[in-house]
């Protein structure tokens, strides 16, 4: 997943981080199944703020989420199921940006002989074992057909949203939470978070033999580039560390909140990630619950 977004993020930081967001706006008021999308709805989701009302005990549904599944995959349920989650992932960004009321996700959920043609036939050549891709030059989501598809389609459609309505913020944080968020399910028309045991289980292996690896400064500071190099060569396994961190915030309402605060912080002011997650979490503090809960585990379920 994350091969063809960090050769793409590689080029587009050569261009600049404001030319890159004005070739979006460009690329995506251009694509003809987008256009049934008012002018207006694109500069909101590219257009950042923070609200003045706090944070609510879990997080809001202002926005209709809409999926154009392409290739007709969904059930009725599977489609209203997903789209409840993407309303929570659009919810929790929605604390540090500015949405409209209606965003339609474009969806190609493909068979696996289908997903490798594609994956053969694009002009990056993109890896045909990866799971699902967030495709940025038109705006689509495709995910290869697996047992746990819906999970792929979470995890993209968080990349999506992150690439709409975050700068700047570090390409490690948005797997992380793309990790986090993959693992909603909708239950009793909550929303709820599990944990992986899977995760934890690497992560702690990673704790265990490169403690450096979960050193908060150091980790957060990995330039994107080596970063995806990095989280490719460990087989995608580099990501947990974030799923950690996301995860260790995502727990309580005031580290949602300071989550979201970083976030602001570093797309409208640039400011670096680790100063800003110091400035409204704490570094030290970050650390301490991080440890915490990798030595106890996380919590098995996170309600949103």
């Amino acid at each position: 997943m994350v091969g063809f977004f960090a050769a793409l993020l590689s080029v587009t930081q050569l261009m600049g981080r404001l030319r890159l967001r004005q070739l979006r706006l460009a690329r995506l008021l251009s694509l003809p199944r987008l256009s049934r999308l008012p002018p207006l709805l694109i500069w909101s989701l590219l257009w950042l703020s923070v609200p003045n009302n706090a944070l609510a005990n879990t997080l809001p549904d202002r926005v209709q989420v809409k999926i154009n599944d392409i290739e007709n995959a969904l059930s009725f349920r599977e489609e209203s199921d997903l789209a409840r989650i993407i309303q929570k992932i659009i919810g929790f960004h929605g604390l540090h940006a500015r949405y409209e009321r209606e965003v339609v996700f474009p969806l190609r959920v493909l068979s696996v002989a289908d997903y490798e043609i594609f994956a053969d036939k694009h002009p990056f050549r993109l890896d045909k074992n990866t799971l699902g891709y967030y495709i940025p030059m038109n705006n689509e989501l495709i995910v290869k057909k697996t047992p746990n598809y819906a999970q792929t389609i979470i995890h993209e459609a968080q990349h999506l949203i992150y690439e709409h309505y975050t700068n700047n913020a570090p390409l490690s944080l948005n797997e992380g939470l793309s990790e986090f968020f993959e693992l909603a399910e909708v239950s009793n028309a909550s929303v709820v978070v599990y944990v992986s045991d899977s995760k934890l289980a690497i992560l702690r292996e990673w704790a265990r033999r490169d403690k450096s690896m979960v050193d908060m400064a150091t980790y957060l500071r990995i330039p994107d580039q080596q970063w995806a190099l990095l989280d490719q060569q460990s087989g995608y396994q580099l990501r947990y560390i974030s799923w950690g961190i996301v995860h260790t915030m995502m727990g309580s309402e005031g580290g949602r909140q300071a989550l979201a605060k970083t976030l602001h912080s570093v797309t409208n002011t640039g400011m670096d990630i680790v100063d800003a997650l110091d400035l409204h979490y704490g570094l030290a503090r970050l650390q301490i619950d991080f440890e915490r809960l990798l030595a106890s585990g996380w919590p098995s379920r996170i309600l949103l």
